[in-house]
């Protein structure tokens, strides 16, 4: 139960740290490891609100957006800003790239390449076999042309994108930590272009240092959620205020 939990809040943010590693940093597995976000379905005999509701990509299906944000721009020759500014008034990539006489097939060719090359060194280096990249560039060509048309991708993809700047500001605070630094000293060496890494060897750490502080927040964070947890087992109604029971005033 305990593990549960403490993966519960540290899941994410670990593999945010990865991120300093070969494969994560900007790597094919984060692109395409879990589904696209794809067009809400309307859920049977589910209320309105709910169906109407853009889905919520998840940390990997986000980083495949970037990509496909970022190959749109190449392709349309304008700035990836201008893409999300797009996304956000409710178009889809390929509305986006159909105005600038663009095709998405020449987007994701574009952005599969890149891909492609990105497993092969994988692959080279020993972090990936070649079944796993193959079904990862497999993952790729099923979800990206349902990205594409995905005219939620603005509204879903910055709820999403919220989350991750919360995770990053909590791995760069652990960093900074480790290193009796600032948090603004991280990010001063991250601009510079420094992993965060590179940044603890720099302090005379290593990015093992840094997981080891994320999983003592992590177990910080839990022992709290315990505490308040046994301290509510016992409250009637789980602590609320209790609605007074109106005088019967029949006779």
């Amino acid at each position: 139960m305990k593990r549960k939990l403490l993966i519960g809040f540290s899941g994410g943010v670990l593999a945010l740290a990865l991120a300093s590693g070969a494969v994560y940093a900007r790597s094919p597995l984060s692109a395409t490891a879990a589904p696209a976000v794809a067009q809400a379905t309307p859920l049977p005999n589910a209320p309105a609100s709910r169906q109407s509701a853009p889905a919520r990509p998840g940390r990997k299906a986000v980083v495949l957006v970037h990509e496909l944000i970022k190959a749109t721009a190449d392709a349309t020759k304008t700035q990836a800003s201008d893409v999300r500014s797009a996304l956000q008034n409710g178009q889809s990539l390929d509305q986006y790239a159909q105005s600038k006489g663009v095709k998405s097939a020449d987007i994701i060719s574009a952005a599969r390449a890149t891909l492609s090359e990105r497993l092969k060194t994988a692959v080279a280096n020993g972090k990936l076999t070649q079944a796993r990249a193959d079904a990862l560039l497999a993952q790729f060509d099923t979800n990206a042309p349902q990205t594409m048309t995905n005219t939620n991708l603005g509204k879903a993809f910055t709820r999403a994108g919220r989350r991750q700047l919360a995770g990053k500001a909590v791995l760069i605070a652990a960093t900074a930590e480790v290193t009796g630094t600032t948090p603004q000293a991280v990010r001063d060496a991250l601009q510079a272009g420094q992993s965060l890494a590179q940044y603890a060897q720099a302090h005379g750490k290593t990015a093992d240092d840094i997981i080891a502080k994320l999983k003592e927040k992590g177990e910080d964070r839990l022992a709290q959620m315990l505490d308040k947890a046994r301290a509510l087992l016992n409250e009637p109604g789980l602590g609320r205020t209790q609605p007074t029971t109106p005088p019967n005033t029949t006779q």
